[in-house]
């Protein structure tokens, strides 16, 4: 069990805190413990971790994990060829820029300038990281489903690449004996072997080392027919053995963690654990849509035009529903007002619009309006209650909320049925074969993916990096699109002037090099002050005297999303 200190501080009266969570940095190990408790990068992970760490480690540590996976289901959708060289190159370059580097470390082996010390505390991240994500998805077949595939996918990732010898002390560590197929076998089965290899394999299977092992054990490569069956037994490549490991890999994963759900009441009975693990599979882990962290402010009248050509789906339609009905119910009102709020929407402003709209229904006036919705709205924007700045609901969020009878909010491409979603589609000017895509991507659940589909089909096929996870993050790779901006646009801002560089400059070339008249290369966007603080709003420019814009920050863990906003007040429960 990962957490039997809890339950030694329950058995012995204990207030204080934990063996396991301290806040105190976990004491360093000595080279020889650190060997023996962290030998290699691959693991089955059949030792629970016993170093302490404290309840901000532990979050953290489970946050880190949950990106990683999150990168490796997202690749999976988009990737051509799963578990192709470009499979785990894509992969890679988003652990990267996640800086996830103790992750990118335990896929690569050892990398340039890691020492001993830091590859041993980079499995030790890897280890205590799976055994707190495994805690959090134990909790339903379908959360542990997807977190035993994600963890496959992460373990064939190390291995891939992985040289010989570090697989034959790998086989040893875990005693995985297979029984090689003598060279007089192979040699009489050449043929055989030969034609049940791919191209690549065929050319050295005379000279390669096989196994034998049940076809129970290898139906992945039965059903791809990569492999010489005879008497029920399958003869498998030195190259596939993977498939193998994998197998036993998964096995002991489902038990493992089919045990640890048994320890879920336990937890539940600490409420600093339960608090971090409840409904951890929705946590967003993307960039900070607050109003604070937005700087660029619009007004009410701007909103028709931003609606029609950078709002997504899910706030599109709720719109539309405001200036069509002059109404909206509560959770769709939160959902809508958030988002305008992350935009850049000010108070007064939203005021404004929702008082402009709702007064154009019968029997609501002003006054009316003040008592049943000016306090929900000031309350949005932390001016009333605890005064707390509630941000902008992610994807995941808007996906897993319940829809009733009536109400417009929620994600439409899980929520809607398919006729009026296909209606929305076709309004939006997609053309058949793209209404198609998205459909079908619907059908497989794969929402967010259905609507980055939706932005490239929308944005003349522009893409977002990482795929869409944040409704605000589609409004700002919008506006983006649609000012020419892209991550590789050069912006230098000068007096009153703001110069873009299209992101197709050779390399080596400098900014110097391009900046006279007359070039053709080099298309210029001279702005007025009114608008170059809009401009520099949508990405991030460097200070004057810089000339290449720098990567975006790295992304920003919303606690806020998930605080509590007050339900519907008697006044408007049932509106």
């Amino acid at each position: 069990m990962l957490f039997t200190p809890i339950r030694k501080r329950k058995s012995q009266g204990l207030t204080g805190r934990s063996e396991f969570f301290t806040k105190q940095r976990p004491k360093i190990l000595s080279d020889s413990e650190a060997v023996k408790r962290y030998p290699h990068n691959l693991t089955f992970y059949l030792e629970h971790p016993t170093d302490s760490i404290s309840l901000k480690e532990f979050e953290e540590y489970a946050v880190a994990r949950l990106k990683l996976l999150r990168i490796i289901e997202r690749v999976n959708m988009t990737s051509t060829i799963k578990y192709s060289d470009g499979w785990k190159k894509e992969i890679e370059s988003d652990l990267k820029k996640a800086q996830l580097r103790e992750f990118l470390i335990v896929a690569n082996g050892n990398l340039a300038n890691t020492d001993d010390e830091d590859l041993y505390n980079c499995r030790k991240y890897d280890h205590i990281s799976h055994f707190i994500l495994r805690l959090a998805y134990c909790r339903s077949d379908e959360l542990r489903k997807w977190f035993i595939a994600m963890e496959l996918d992460f373990f064939r990732l190390k291995f891939k690449d992985m040289n010989g010898s570090d697989k034959e002390t790998f086989f040893q560590l875990y005693s995985l004996h297979f029984e090689k197929v003598s060279r007089e076998e192979v040699e009489s089965k050449q043929k055989e072997l030969g034609n049940a290899s791919t191209r690549i394999i065929k050319q050295s299977a005379v000279t390669m080392d096989y196994y034998k092992v049940s076809f129970l054990v290898v139906l992945d490569l039965v059903r791809q027919r990569k492999v010489f069956l005879k008497d029920g037994m399958a003869y498998v490549p030195y190259t596939e053995i993977i498939v193998i490991i994998a197998t036993q890999f998964r096995k002991a994963l489902s038990h493992s963690v089919a045990l640890m759900a048994r320890a879920i009441p336990e937890i539940h009975e600490d409420e600093r654990l339960s608090q971090i693990l409840t409904d951890f599979d929705k946590r967003y882990t993307g960039k900070n849509y607050s109003a604070k962290a937005n700087d660029n402010s619009i007004s009410m009248e701007d909103l028709p035009d931003k609606s029609k050509h950078s709002f997504p789906l899910c706030m599109k339609g709720l719109y539309e529903v405001v200036e069509k009905d002059h109404h909206l119910k509560h959770f769709g009102r939160l959902q809508l007002g958030l988002f305008l709020k992350g935009i850049g929407l000010p108070l007064e402003e939203a005021t404004k619009f929702w008082r402009f709209n709702f007064t154009k229904k019968a029997g609501m006036d002003g006054n009316r309006f003040d008592k049943q919705y000016l306090y929900n709205i000031r309350h949005m924007y932390g001016k009333e209650g605890k005064r707390a700045d509630y941000t902008p609901y992610s994807c995941m969020k808007v996906i897993m909320s319940s829809v009733g009878p009536a109400e417009h909010h929620g994600c439409p491409f899980r929520h809607s049925d398919a006729k009026p979603l296909k209606s929305q589609l076709v309004a939006s000017g997609i053309t058949n074969q793209g209404v198609k895509e998205i459909l079908d991507l619907v059908d497989g659940k794969h929402y967010q993916i259905a609507c980055s589909k939706y932005f490239e089909l929308t944005h003349s096929n522009a893409t977002v990096e990482g795929g869409i996870q944040h409704p605000n993050q589609f409004y700002e790779e919008s506006q983006k699109s649609n000012l020419g901006i892209t991550r590789k646009t050069k912006v230098i801002r000068g007096d009153n002037v703001v110069k873009i560089y299209p992101d197709h400059q050779s390399e080596g070339d400098s900014l110097s090099d391009h900046q006279s008249e007359g070039d053709s290369m080099w298309h210029f966007a001279e702005l007025g002050n009114e608008n170059i603080d809009e401009l520099l709003s949508q990405c991030d420019v460097p200070q004057p005297g810089s000339s290449i814009m720098e990567e975006p920050s790295p992304s920003v863990i919303s606690h806020e999303e998930n605080s509590t906003i007050p339900s519907p007040t008697s006044h408007d429960e049932h509106e």
